[in-house]
């Protein structure tokens, strides 16, 4: 991500599809994880239930994304976060 409103755009886009994943799976447990920026490749966000297959991500924050909460706390909460990963490029 080049800049921090890439990041927020992403992260915006990532609550959606949690959001809609957590509907379907009321009883799954998010996380957030995050792959850091580098000379070879920008840097990502991922909303999984499990550890991502590419062992690039590692996770960004321990606590769940809240289930019994909206998109738009769990964006501001996680938003916190984000500044402080090494995600944009450099």
């Amino acid at each position: 991500m080049k800049t921090w409103q890439d990041v927020q755009v992403r992260l915006k886009n990532e609550m959606k599809t949690w959001f809609n994943r957590q509907v379907h799976n009321p009883y799954g447990a998010y996380y957030l994880y995050y792959c850091e920026a580098n000379a070879e490749h920008d840097g990502g966000l991922l909303i999984c239930e499990e550890a991502p297959p590419n062992k690039g991500y590692v996770l960004a924050d321990p606590r769940r994304i809240m289930p019994g909460q909206t998109i738009e706390i769990n964006y501001t909460m996680f938003l916190e976060t984000c500044r402080r990963l090494p995600i944009l490029t450099v």
